[in-house]
């Protein structure tokens, strides 16, 4: 699972300026969603690879 997520945050980092690239990052935020939701275990693992990427202001209701 640690493999998806980190995948899923590479595309989180791009800009999104064209709508191909806004429909991933949308994408890519739904999949983590329903990732969280479904591996209540993995959660704290999930949430702490998303604030090294991400900034803790982002993730703090994870």
């Amino acid at each position: 699972k640690e493999n998806h997520v980190t995948k899923i945050l590479q595309q989180l980092k791009d800009k999104g300026y064209t709508r191909p690239k806004q429909i991933k990052i949308i994408e890519a935020y739904l999949y983590l969603g329903i990732l969280i939701q479904k591996q209540t275990n993995e959660r704290p693992q999930i949430h702490e690879l998303l604030q090294t990427s991400q900034c803790s202001r982002k993730t703090q209701n994870i």
